[in-house]
């Protein structure tokens, strides 16, 4: 937080310093002075108020405490005191705005909220007996980016609070305070979306109001202003992907609508007091590479058609070192009177302090350009163990694809020499090409065809067709394979008896040679398989069998064979 006071001689810079406290500068006798201490180990959160050239720090220390320091109107020394007491267990960040009157105090600040991220605006009142009134709660809200919320000054004892609220939706709006009475909540815009910065700017003749609603993909500018009661359509100035760190200010009677945009500073210039605005353009003159926002407060009044302000830039380095507004506005420094200007010494002296001054600014920038440097070798050192990481494992992918390369390369050039080869796939899915493939196989040496070849013969004598099957014995079949468990199958048969055949196979001789010689042979039934003990199934011939009939059809079928007809090969 940063805070420029204008008085009718001086110009102060109020800043924090970490590790020291609150620090600031004086602008007199045309130039900066040194460094000064203002509130020693005071937190980042303060405000600055001057009533009669009295200058009022409202500040916070380690403890929670609310400070006031009084700067006296010599301008020499500090005088501190707590007013307020922390009565919590914890710290959390106050704002205070103070209201000085003739009879008392009134002050603003904020208080944290329970249930949720919301805070409580409450105002409370100190008498001119030095006794405090009990906290009043004025109402909830949000902080709308950066800052919590913003006072600004109408006149000496009124004031008005800009603050974001929520509900279904996020409403800007403000309320007017005085030490009597405190207003409603007048709402300025609605939206659905995120409200990422604002500023507002409280005129003689109106209000202004320039923020920034952030979606998920961009960010738009947005103004609008009420005047007489009146509020204005709003105006989308810009729209970009990243739009942050706005702000409005009359210059030489022309409105500014400062923003950035990517890191570039660019201004939107209204001629007609808010009505309509110029494309924005980039600001082509001297501008700092980290600005941040100030409250700017003046003692001398303040016009339209010169310069209106409420905030300003500042160097985030150098503090005191006010953007734009010293080119866009020439008198925006005190001029020094008659009797600083004699006291001057001579011409070098004051150039010898101004370049002293500069020197101390190049020394807090190349002090942030180390610590930025040091951030950026820090960044460099874990993007370099993620690069070394990276290599690492692209070079093991790199070693086993070049292995399986090697091996496809290897297989394609086994299939071309010799492309009757089935492939391993082909393989594994046929198990009776398996004897095929070894034989075929032209990577394996000597010794190893000798022993698929036998394998080969191995296999083939296991091959039987259902023809063959019924003449094996149950003993022989068991011996033949080890996969199939032929037990299993032929456990209700007993095999047929060789010496049964035989004996069929001569009565069938007899009836051929009789029927040959013009007899008639007798019906004899085909030899069956014998039911097994507990058996319930037959195969073969049944006792029904026509022999004669079989032995003209089996006389037709040899008939037909000496005559060379190929239909024979049927019966």
């Amino acid at each position: 937080m940063h805070c420029i006071v204008k008085t009718e001689k001086y110009l102060h810079a109020f800043y924090h310093v970490r590790q020291q406290g609150i620090m600031y500068r004086v602008y007199r006798r045309g130039r900066w002075s040194e460094e000064l201490p203002a509130a020693k180990n005071a937190r980042d959160n303060f405000t600055v108020t001057e009533d009669g050239g009295v200058l009022h720090l409202f500040c916070q220390d380690a403890q929670g405490d609310i400070i006031l320091a009084t700067l006296d109107v010599g301008g020499e020394k500090w005088a501190s005191r707590v007013v307020l007491k922390n009565q919590l267990d914890r710290i959390h960040s106050i704002v205070l705005h103070p209201i000085i009157t003739e009879t008392g105090l009134t002050i603003i600040y904020n208080t944290p909220g329970t249930e949720d991220r919301g805070s409580f605006l409450s105002i409370q009142n100190l008498d001119a007996k030095g006794q405090w009134s009990k906290a009043t709660r004025l109402d909830k809200f949000f902080a709308s980016g950066p800052s919590l919320f913003e006072v600004q000054r109408v006149s000496k004892n009124h004031l008005i609070l800009f603050y974001q609220k929520r509900g279904q939706e996020n409403n800007l709006g403000y309320m007017e305070i005085t030490p009597e009475q405190q207003g409603n909540y007048n709402i300025f815009f609605t939206t659905n979306y995120f409200v990422s910065d604002s500023s507002y700017l409280t005129t003689e003749n109106g209000i202004h109001l320039l923020f920034v609603v952030k979606s998920m993909f961009s960010s738009q500018l947005i103004y609008r202003k009420k005047m007489d009661d009146e509020i204005s359509n709003p105006i989308v100035l810009h729209e970009a992907q990243r739009i942050e760190n706005c702000l409005l200010y009359f210059a030489k009677g022309s409105l500014y609508a400062a923003f950035l945009a990517a890191g570039q500073l660019c201004q939107c210039v209204s001629l007609d007091k808010g009505n309509s605005f110029s494309r924005p353009v980039r600001y082509k003159y001297k501008f700092c590479q980290n600005p941040e926002k100030a409250n700017f407060s003046s003692q001398t009044p303040q016009s339209e058609d010169t310069a209106f302000l409420r905030q300003v830039y500042v160097d985030r380095a150098c503090p005191w070192d006010i953007q734009i507004i010293p080119d866009a506005y020439e008198d925006f420094f005190p001029a020094p009177n008659d009797g600083e200007s004699g006291r001057e010494d001579s011409a070098s002296s004051a150039e010898l302090e101004r370049l002293n001054i500069q020197l101390e600014m190049l020394i807090r920038k190349l002090a942030e350009k180390d610590q930025q440097l040091q951030l950026l070798a820090n960044l460099l050192k874990d993007k370099t163990r993620e690069l070394e990481s990276y290599a690492y494992e692209l070079a093991s992918k790199s070693r086993s694809y070049r292995d399986e390369s090697e091996e496809g390369s290897f297989a394609r050039e086994e299939e071309s020499r010799n492309p009757e080869k089935p492939k391993a796939e082909e393989v594994s899915s046929d198990p009776k090409r398996v004897p095929d493939v070894l034989a075929a196989s032209e990577a394996v040496g000597e010794s190893d065809k000798e022993q698929a070849r036998q394998e080969n013969e191995s296999l083939e004598r296991l091959k039987f067709s259902p023809e063959s099957e019924s003449f094996m014995t149950k003993p022989e079949l068991e011996a033949k394979s080890d996969d199939v468990d032929y037990s299993a199958i032929y456990k209700d048969y007993q095999p047929v008896n060789p010496q049964d055949f035989m004996a069929w196979a001569d009565t069938v001789a007899r009836g051929y040679n009789a029927l040959e010689q013009g007899g008639a042979p007798q019906p004899q039934p085909m030899p069956k398989r014998r039911k097994s003990q507990g058996g319930n199934a037959e195969m073969g011939g049944g006792p029904e069998a026509d022999f004669s009939a079989w032995a003209r059809e089996a006389a037709k079928g040899y008939n037909e064979l000496e005559g060379g007809m190929g239909e024979a090969r049927k019966h």
